[in-house]
């Protein structure tokens, strides 16, 4: 798990925003495309949700819900031909932290860096 203090802001990330796409969501549609900052930059940074959450100073996950992150366990990871990667669902933690979450999105990393965030209903 990477150090919190050693993962650097994304600049675009101010804690506004992070406020606002702070917690999981669920799709209108299926999938339902949800890039923003604050999940791209979570996605580079793999901080867990406590560090992250930490970082910006963010709402207690015991009243506002668990925080979004990329720290997953049984994340599936599946290379395509055309040199993306794709992973999918995963959870965070176990049921009696706070910030556990089964996760229902896609996200998809190009080789020149770009994430595609899709999230299910």
């Amino acid at each position: 798990m990477p150090d919190s203090q050693d993962q650097p802001l994304d600049p675009a990330v101010t804690p506004e925003l992070f406020r606002e796409w702070r917690s999981p969501r669920f799709g209108r549609s299926n999938p339902e495309g949800l890039n923003n900052p604050v999940w791209e930059w979570l996605v580079r940074s793999k901080l867990n949700a406590y560090s992250a959450n930490q970082k910006f100073g963010g709402l207690d996950p015991m009243n506002a819900g668990p925080c979004w992150c990329f720290d997953r366990f049984g994340q599936s990871s599946t290379p395509v031909t055309d040199g993306r990667i794709v992973l999918i669902a995963g959870e965070h933690e176990e049921y009696y932290d706070p910030d556990f979450y089964i996760y229902n999105d896609v996200v998809v990393l190009d080789k020149d860096g770009r994430i595609e965030i899709l999230v299910l209903d």
